[in-house]
């Protein structure tokens, strides 16, 4: 979607490229952001006569807001913690600076203009005095929220989401405690206990984590088991053999391109990640395994077709919908489509058993670094992944147990899920505009809408009141819409989560997406304070055992249930202007402003 301020060029076949923005507007965490209205808040501060803001990364795992004041003469320089109060009572949260720098002036270029290359890396410490950690738990911990957050050092008293985490982080440091410590730590304790000293203190009531390590499988057996997610996308895609469940990626690359480097480089990144290479066959009696192919019997043809600039958004739908046979052909297709000399759409076709919305990133990293090393003459040099997709698809298996066991995680995960989603209304009663046709018929679209500075700021606020976090105050705002439109008070929503529930999955190029379910009872006219502890859930005591399936928020949800992102595989093709020396930026570029083809 564009937005006031965003600069384009119009091609003669009437087509937009993005080119960047003509104002300093930044994107932090998926909200926009206009520095200016932080300056101005900054600024209205009695003893700040300056400011500017920006996002840094200096290494860390995400961007995150600085902004640099000049105080005023004569007055004490304002800390940061009154600094982020006195923003707090004027703008929503996601705009509160993580650092906060005093400078005797803001460093100006030959022409007059912010030097943002003279601004200092912030010291990304809090206020709080610094107290080392006093046992070996707690230095662990320390060390896992540096490492996390990117700083140098963390105090046993210094906040997590003061030192810039939020949500993703959060779920990043317990997996990672689960790894180093082998503790079973639920996201929400890092809400509740943010400091190194909290969390050591909830350590102490946590359960010993019983799962198996996650690593490379020692021995394989002949027939590789699909992870539960295969099974399901192999059931829907025989079910409806439709390309519903495509990915197609398509980047413009602008400027001089080395097709031949880039089909290797393509061949690189699937032989890399043997999700790209399985082939999955059925056996005698119809069982499906997964089989993956040789890393030197790969070939992956990326053809070059001369398309005229008006047909491409033709030709990258008829690609998309071709459909594959994915016991005889890996679930990866690639062609380039050259509209001039120096402009070309590379477009990249995935089957969603073979990755997800997730995959993206390491995808595009991995294709842009073969890429570069292609055209400089020889093959990818990157470190080794730890474990691949099969190796998780056993790992799984070992960690559920048997479905026959009753002592088994997996039964006793089906039995509460049984009994969790028992009787819900099917499908949720709603006053549609049109009737619900016998046969799907597989058009929709997507609104967007923007939620005021405002409305979210007040959203918060109830947020903070009840213990919960900003997502789960608009899913309660969702399900009593649903309830005054006619739902009935059994309400029940799904949403697609990201599923990478260890640490060891993050590199990785595969399906690991799962469903997130919230059911919650609305009778007997409930204040909306109590929907929202409801879909909170009640705060566990002990940490419970890893969920498989899916999630609610009702009852005591297995771990993992506060992993609610929303994954974003099933999206149309997209397409975004490069060059081919950016490809990792632009693809993952792609998925968050881009131009769509119709379908």
């Amino acid at each position: 979607m564009y937005r006031t301020g965003d600069l384009a060029r119009l091609t003669p076949d009437g087509h937009l490229h993005y080119l960047g923005r003509t104002d300093d507007q930044i994107k932090i965490r998926g909200f926009r952001i206009e520095p200016a209205e932080i300056e101005t808040a900054l600024t209205t501060h009695p003893h700040i006569t300056q400011a500017a803001v920006l996002t840094r990364s200096d290494g860390t795992a995400t961007p995150y807001l600085a902004a640099y004041f000049v105080p005023t003469d004569g007055h004490p320089v304002p800390d940061p913690a009154q600094l982020r109060a006195h923003l707090a009572e004027r703008l929503p949260e996601y705009m509160i600076p993580t650092a906060c720098v005093p400078l005797p002036r803001l460093p100006l270029s030959a022409n007059g203009k912010l030097d943002h290359q003279a601004l200092p890396a912030p010291d990304r410490t809090t206020s709080t005095a610094f107290r080392t950690p006093r046992t070996t738990q707690e230095a662990a911990l320390a060390a896992l929220f540096a490492g996390v957050l990117g700083v140098d050092k963390v105090g046993i008293d210094d906040n997590f989401f003061d030192l810039g985490g939020h949500s993703l982080l959060a779920t990043r440091l317990v997996n990672r405690v689960r790894a180093e410590l082998g503790v079973e730590v639920p996201v929400r304790v890092v809400f509740e206990a943010a400091t190194v000293a909290g969390l050591a203190e909830s350590l102490g009531m946590g359960v010993r984590s019983s799962r198996p390590v996650l690593r490379r499988a020692e021995r394989r057996p002949q027939r590789v088991p699909l992870s539960f997610a295969q099974r399901r996308l192999k059931f829907l895609d025989e079910l409806e053999p439709l390309p519903t469940y495509h990915l197609p990626f398509a980047v413009r690359l602008s400027g001089t391109l080395d097709a031949v480097a880039l089909a290797a480089a393509l061949r690189d990144v699937v032989v890399r990640h043997e999700s790209l290479r399985t082939l999955f066959v059925p056996d005698s009696l119809g069982v499906v395994a997964q089989v993956v192919v040789p890393a030197a019997d790969v070939t992956l043809d990326v053809p070059v077709r001369d398309v005229a600039p008006d047909a491409v958004t033709a030709e990258v739908s008829r690609e998309a919908a071709r459909r594959f046979d994915l016991s005889a052909e890996i679930p990866v297709r690639a062609c380039l489509l050259r509209c001039a000399p120096d402009e070309h759409v590379l477009v990249l076709l995935l089957h969603h058993i073979a990755a997800d919305g997730e995959s993206m990133a390491p995808l595009a990293r991995d294709l842009s670094t073969a890429y570069a090393a292609r055209t400089r003459g020889g093959p990818p040099s990157w470190d080794e992944l730890a474990v691949q997709y099969a190796d998780y698809a056993l790992w799984q298996r070992e960690l559920l147990g048997d479905e026959g066991d009753p002592e088994s995680l997996l039964a006793t995960q089906l039995a509460y899920w049984r009994g969790e989603l028992a009787d819900v209304p099917q499908p949720l009663r709603l006053p549609l505009d049109r009737p619900r046709p016998p046969v799907a018929a597989h058009r929709g679209d997507t609104v967007e809408f923007v939620i005021g500075p405002e409305v979210h700021a007040a959203v918060q606020e109830v947020a903070r009141a009840q213990g919960a976090t900003v997502p789960m105050v608009l899913q309660s705002a969702l399900v009593v819409l649903l309830r005054l439109m006619g739902g009935g008070d059994d309400v029940t929503v799904g949403s697609s989560i990201a599923g990478r529930t260890d640490e060891g999955l993050a590199d990785l190029v595969g399906f690991f997406v799962n469903t997130w379910v919230l059911r919650a009872d609305l009778s007997g006219n409930p204040s909306f304070a109590s929907v929202v502890r409801q879909v909170r859930g009640p705060r566990p005591s002990s940490p419970a055992p890893p969920s498989s399936t899916c999630s609610s928020r009702r009852g005591s949800p297995p771990s993992g249930a506060d992993k609610g992102s929303p994954d974003s595989s099933s999206t149309p093709p997209t397409c975004s202007t490069a060059t081919p020396r950016n490809i990792s930026r632009s693809a993952s570029y792609a998925s968050s402003r881009s131009w769509r083809p119709d379908r």
